[in-house]
């Protein structure tokens, strides 16, 4: 751990900004001055050449602070660090108050690694996963409302897929914390991304764009993104990490946007005037009158009235038709035909006999 507290006055003592002999806070550690603020058991001073300058606790008890791997420390140093760098003072004036192992509430399972307050009333906390994290949505509950949780891994979490390096096997801590950010516009509306601090080499890696490739666990990285934490640039409004050239990669692609869109107006309004300008024709559209003097249409063949059918018919079958059989002209016909002809009765019943 890296803060404590002073048992006189209740003071905070960051180690990572004392300035003075570190032999005199060993001393007070040694007196029992120096107290740890979750457990309030004394703590001691480990500080040497090859490891990063630490509290310990005297007795270890069931303090969240009191077994942490040297790892884990290693990265909070770097994390607060890099952040005193962005936030401490800018242009000769203090722009936020960066603070390190913030308590906010007693379920968490350990204080956020890193919390900053900026000068425009944002507050980013920083949480440094090093392993599975279970409990993640009770973690973000019991932040304030107006907190921003920033995730970051360390590289030993981050699992290539061999033979596939834009491809990664992520576990369920890893999916469930991949957030999507602005800058994940550039590569699609439902990218996220993850960023992995490796504390050996102080450098930051952040995997853009990140979309499910194999459910569930198989995703692939439209980017990555690797640079000296130093060189890493922080946003103002969200405090997450942003590696140097995506400002003016996403001024550029906000810019194509902007473009595109005014093009989609512009078409918008043209289909929209075109379309008015059909109505209104529609409208005026002149009426043809008929002429005075009109032609008299071509005469087609008239049809017969129904009924003027059925008369001429039965004028034409009243009429004397040739038996087809006797030859004789008669109108006592059986049955008769429209060519004049017919079978007259008396042959018929012949016939029948």
């Amino acid at each position: 751990m890296f803060l404590c507290l002073n048992k006189n006055n209740n003071e905070e003592i960051i180690i990572l900004d004392w300035r003075e002999n570190i032999e005199s806070l060993r001393t007070s550690g040694r007196n029992k001055l120096l107290i740890c603020p979750q457990c309030k058991e004394p703590v001691i001073v480990k500080a040497g050449e090859l490891k990063q300058s630490h509290f310990a606790h005297k007795s270890r008890g069931l303090c969240p602070l009191s077994n942490q791997s040297e790892s884990l420390l290693k990265a909070r140093s770097i994390l607060y660090r890099w952040l005193k760098s962005k936030w401490e003072t800018k242009e000769g004036r203090k722009t936020g108050t960066i603070t390190v192992e913030k308590s906010f509430h007693p379920d968490l399972p350990r204080p956020v690694d890193c919390y900053v307050e900026t000068s425009q009333g944002k507050k980013h906390a920083y949480w440094i996963v090093e392993k599975q994290l279970h409990f993640r949505d009770n973690i973000k509950s019991l932040l304030p409302v107006k907190v921003r949780m920033n995730w970051v891994f360390l590289k030993e979490m981050m699992k290539a897929v061999t033979d596939k390096p834009q491809q990664f096997n992520l576990t369920t801590t890893e999916r469930d914390l991949a957030s999507r950010t602005e800058y994940d516009r550039i590569y699609g509306h439902e990218f996220k991304s993850l960023h992995y601090l490796d504390e050996k080499n102080e450098t930051l890696t952040t995997l853009r764009g990140l979309r499910c490739k194999h459910p569930p666990q198989i995703y692939r990285s439209s980017e990555i993104l690797t640079n000296k934490i130093s060189d890493v640039l922080i946003a103002p409004n969200t405090g997450e990490f942003v590696h140097p050239g995506e400002p003016e990669k996403l001024q550029e692609y906000e810019k194509e946007e902007k473009s595109k869109q005014a093009q989609r107006e512009e078409q918008a309004i043209k289909a929209k005037e075109a379309l008015q300008q059909y109505k209104l024709s529609q409208i005026h559209r002149p009426v043809l009158q008929p002429a005075l003097n009109p032609e008299p249409k071509s005469k087609r063949k008239q049809q017969p009235a129904k009924e003027d059918n059925c008369n001429d018919i039965l004028t034409k079958l009243n009429q004397p038709h040739r038996c087809l059989i006797c030859g004789k002209m008669t109108t006592d016909w059986i049955m008769a035909k429209m060519d004049g002809t017919c079978e007259c009765r008396d042959c018929r019943i012949t016939k029948r006999l």
